[in-house]
């Protein structure tokens, strides 16, 4: 509980986020193992959304959506 980090940092991909993957177009990730997951999950499925890890990545999805 009193660790500075995430406990289970790189976590496999589980319900709540493939749920949210259907959900939203873009994903923020700063977890690099979990952005990869959720990539390769993206990658098998049809809806269309971008996993980005960092701001400027955040800015070029938004402006290709627009």
């Amino acid at each position: 509980m009193n660790a500075t980090g995430v406990p289970t940092q790189g976590a496999t991909l589980d319900v709540d986020h493939a749920t949210t993957a259907f959900a939203v177009d873009i994903i923020v990730c700063h977890d690099s193992m979990l952005a990869a997951n959720l990539k390769t999950f993206v990658a098998k499925s049809t809806h269309p959304l971008t996993v980005v890890e960092t701001a400027k990545q955040l800015r070029k999805a938004i402006e290709k959506r627009a």
